[in-house]
This record gives structure tokens, C-alpha cells and sequence, in this order.
């Protein structure tokens, strides 16, 4: 028996592919992958399967699907039924993740003992276990996609290794092809391209080098509005100066440590995909986080639906490589209709758990919990991202006290009594309101009516979710060949969206009203 996650997910019984078709068949196997060896209780199952909104035959429909695995595989033991979930026995040697995780701690074991050339055959068979990112072909639901990215730091980790340690043994050749590979997959990295530089200019290829700086210079600048962080500048600096003391490799490569066995959680949620402007909040949210002395905290605030919470995320993700050992997130639910804030008590829980504390030795005491969640983020580089606050008093006791961490805040009110750095989040201008439209209707179809998509720009009063809201519904609806500006087109000057003359051609996003939320 084989089991594949890292890349499309796969089993193989006796050599042989066995498909598993059904999409929420394949989110129920993937789950009980990533939790193999342990019970994933029922309701788990049930909130990835189908989210917040099963439907009252969820639990049987379950019981349906596993049913089908089980006749899949080719001994009901790998399937193992209790009181309150299912198991999934898997050996070290069925299952690829298991086998990563094992080669990847080898390579470290070998990088402390200064044994090079095993670190070096670890982690190049870890690394050959990837085929993509992981459960690619997957439905995610959101522990699932909190596994994932997981994973995918877990990965992106070894492979800046396995860089070191080919830079440290002079394979800089080998080095440079696969970092330019990942850097096309994961372009954000700063260190990856610091890598990048540091094996062309060992290879002779200065002008690579610094043309692999500009690459990055012009990545980070287009994504995130920000420029190369000081060790990337500082390692231009010494190639302009052509520094001959970056063309001798450290054998020792001090830069990993032995794995100290402690979690290191990877809670953000997925990156917005769709993201315009913002370039100066960008910027004084990476001034901030990437840390001076003490820890650094910045509160957003704004009205609701300006993209607090796609800028915290967006932020953060930019960051992350900063804050090795994890990164910390919840939606306080300050702003969500229908549900009550969370009680810090109850954030601190979920912290505490997803730092290593068995659920069973998560102190009752909202003080002792604030201590020891203190206690544990005293001597490690953490971000911790609380979003849609409702006040100061639920912010409080989550904030690291630690050095080396930092926490990211949104709110609708500014946070006056949190020790923060504010940034205001207001509305978009006009240029970014029509490239958002693009974005979420297509380029073709706004550059065709340049002047109706900046008039819906103008209706959504340049307000983020509103546009939102009109492009979603364009993307929608075909457009019918009008003229722009005429009776049924995006929207016109004399009435609009308010106007009693429905556009009878569907291009009309929504009605005023409906968008001013």
C-alpha cells in the first residue's frame, strides 16, 4: 500500500493506481492523510467535507464515502472505526509525508554533525518526493488548508537547505537551476533570491547575479509595494564591489539548526488573489512588522469592507519567512453579524494548542493561560495576526510580549489604548477601483469600456467590497455588445443603478443600495 499527498493525491495497492474520483470522497481521504495514525472525529470531517453549511444528511453521506474507501483498500484494518471518528493506519514507509518529514530531520541531523554530503542526499530525496503543491487536486476545506500551507513552508524550508548546503559543497551550478525553478513557484522569498545570487556570482555570472536582484527588486515591489529587505541589499552591495569573500563557500553553514522538536503553527489563511494598490499601507505595514527592538504591533482600522483583512493577509504572507517559528491567526468575529466576539480566553486556547500544549494542559485560568502563552512566545520569532477586533480590551492579553514577535491587528475603530502603530485603511482611488474591476471581469471587457467601468467605480463610491460585489456579478454576466454609456450598458449617468429603467442586458453589477455595506 502506497499513499501520495505531496503533490496530486495518489494511492497505489500492490503497484497499482487506485482512483478515488468523487471530490468530497477525496477531501475526506486527504484528511485522514494528513491526521493518519490519529481519530479524526466525525465533526471534523463533516466541517471540512461541507464547511459552515452542511446539509442534514451530511453525517450519513459520510458514512457513505467512507464506506467506498474502505472498499478501496485492500484490508478493512487500514480503516479503523470508533465511538467518535476513523482512523487511518498508514506505516512510515506507505506514505510520502511520513517519509519527508523523516529525510528532512536526517538532513539536519547530518548539517549538526557537519556531515555534508549526507545532508545533501537527505534532502535531495526529500525534495524528490514533491510532485506540485500538496493535495493539489483536493478540495480544501479549512483544516486542510491550514495543512497545506503548512506543508508548503515545511517544503520551501528544506529546499533553502539543501541551497546552503549545495552552495556550502560548490555545486553552485545545481543550486542556481532549482532556485530559479522555486523562485518561479514561490517568488516572494527574499532568501531564495539571495541564494540565487550568492551561486551566479560563485559561477562567474555577476551580471546574473545582479539582474536576479532586479528580478526580486521588481517582484516585491509589484506584489507587496515594498523594496528588498537589508540582507538582500547588502548582498548587491557586495557584488557591485565584486567581494571576494562571497566566492569562498562555508562548509560549516551555520545558518540551521537542529530541530528543536517545537510546532511551529502556519494559521494564515490563503493570500487574497485578487489585491490592487495600497502600496503606502503595504509599506508601513512591512516597515513595522519586518522588527526593530521589542515587539512590533500594527492595528489597521477602517470601515467595514475597505480590505482590512486582504491587507493584514497580504501583509503577513510578505512577511512570514521573517517569523520561522510560526505564525498565529483568528478572526475575532468583532465585526461578523449573528456571532459574539471571542473571549480572549478562548483565542488563547486555540494559541496555546496550536503551540504544543496538549489540549488536556491548557490552563482553566485566563491568567495563567495569558502567562504561559507569554511564556512560550518569549524566546521565539512568532507573528500573531487578530482579526476584526472589537476593542482593545479582547486585543490585550493576545499580544506577544516577546522580542522577536510581532502581531497584526484589524479593527473597524481605531485602537487608541493598544500600544500600535495605526495605519488608517480607507477607499480605493479611482485607477485602483477600475484595475480591481479588470481584475474580477477581465481585462478585455474594461479595457472596451473605459469610461462605464470608472462610472461604476464611482457608484461603488471606490468603496473595496462593493466593487467586489459589481465585478463578481460581471464576471458573470456575457456582455451583450451595447455601446458603453448607453441605456443598457454597465451603468449610465442618468439614473444608473437607482434608475426605475432596469437594464434589461444584465451587465448592471447591483443596485446602489445593495452595495453600500
Amino acid at each position: 500500500m502506497r499513499f501520495r499527498l505531496l503533490g496530486p493525491m495518489r494511492i497505489q495497492v500492490n503497484g497499482s493506481p487506485v482512483k478515488v474520483t468523487a471530490p468530497k470522497q477525496r477531501t475526506v481521504l486527504a484528511m485522514l492523510l494528513a491526521r493518519a495514525g490519529h481519530v479524526v472525529p466525525i465533526r471534523s470531517l463533516v466541517s471540512e467535507v461541507w464547511d459552515e453549511r452542511p446539509p442534514r444528511s451530511a453525517v450519513a453521506n459520510l458514512r457513505t464515502y467512507l464506506m467506498q474507501l474502505r472498499k478501496l483498500l485492500p484490508d478493512e484494518e487500514w480503516l479503523v472505526t470508533s465511538d467518535v471518528g476513523y482512523l487511518l493506519r498508514v506505516g512510515p514507509e506507505e506514505f510520502d509525508l511520513f517519509e519527508f518529514e523523516a529525510l528532512s530531520a536526517r538532513g539536519r541531523q547530518a548539517l549538526a554533525r557537519r556531515d555534508l554530503g549526507a545532508a545533501e542526499e537527505a534532502f535531495t530525496r526529500a525534495l524528490a518526493l514533491w510532485d506540485g503543491t500538496a493535495a493539489e487536486d483536493v478540495p480544501l476545506g479549512p483544516t486542510l488548508r491550514e495543512v497545506v500551507a503548512r506543508l508548503t513552508e515545511h517544503y520551501l524550508g528544506v529546499v533553502e537547505e539543501h541551497a546552503d548546503v549545495q552552495l556550502a559543497l560548490g555545486k553552485n551550478a545545481t543550486a542556481a537551476t532549482r532556485l530559479r525553478e522555486v523562485i518561479g513557484q514561490y517568488p516572494l522569498r527574499e532568501r531564495l533570491h539571495a541564494q540565487l545570487m550568492v551561486a551566479l556570482y560563485r559561477s562567474g555570472d555577476v551580471v546574473g547575479a545582479l539582474d536576479a536582484f532586479g528580478a526580486a527588486r521588481r517582484i516585491l515591489a509589484d506584489e507587496l509595494g515594498i523594496d528588498p529587505g537589508p540582507d538582500l541589499r547588502r548582498l548587491q552591495q557586495a557584488i557591485l564591489r565584486r567581494d571576494t569573500a562571497l566566492l569562498t563557500p562555508d562548509r560549516d553553514v551555520p545558518a540551521v539548526p537542529v530541530d528543536d522538536g517545537r510546532p511551529r503553527p502556519r494559521l494564515l489563511p490563503r493570500a487574497p488573489m485578487v489585491f490592487v494598490g495600497r502600496s503606502a499601507e503595504l509599506a508601513g505595514l512591512h516597515t513595522v512588522l519586518y522588527g526593530g527592538p521589542g515587539p512590533s504591533v500594527v492595528a489597521l482600522h477602517g470601515p467595514g469592507g475597505a480590505g482590512k483583512s486582504a491587507l493584514a493577509l497580504k501583509a503577513a504572507h510578505g512577511v512570514a519567512d521573517r517569523y520561522p517559528d510560526g505564525q498565529l491567526y483568528v478572526d475575532l468575529q468583532g465585526s461578523t453579524p449573528g456571532l459574539p466576539p471571542l473571549r480572549p480566553a478562548e483565542v488563547l486556547g486555540r494559541f496555546l494548542r496550536a503551540l504544543g500544549v496538549p489540549p488536556g494542559e491548557v490552563p482553566a485560568a485566563p491568567a495563567e493561560a495569558a502567562t504561559h502563552y507569554q511564556s512560550l512566545l518569549a524566546d521565539r520569532r512568532v507573528l500573531v495576526v487578530l482579526d476584526n477586533a472589537v476593542g482593545a480590551a479582547q486585543v490585550g492579553p493576545l499580544l506577544p510580549a516577546g522580542g522577536g514577535c510581532a502581531a497584526l491587528v484589524t479593527s473597524r475603530a481605531a485602537l487608541t489604548t493598544v500600544d500600535a502603530v495605526p495605519i488608517a485603511v480607507g477607499m480605493l482611488d479611482e485607477a485602483d477601483s477600475v484595475r480591481l474591476l479588470a481584475l474580477l471581469a477581465s481585462q478585455e471587457r474594461v479595457s472596451a469600456e473605459v469610461e462605464a467601468a470608472a462610472e461604476i467605480a464611482r457608484w461603488c463610491g471606490y468603496h473595496p467590497l462593493a466593487l467586489r460585489i459589481a465585478g463578481a456579478r460581471l464576471a458573470g454576466r456575457a456582455p451583450t455588445g451595447h455601446s458603453p454609456g448607453s441605456a443598457c450598458g454597465w451603468a449610465t449617468s442618468s439614473g444608473g443603478w437607482t434608475s426605475s429603467r432596469r437594464p434589461t442586458c444584465g451587465c448592471a453589477p447591483a443596485s446602489r443600495s445593495g452595495t453600500e455595506r
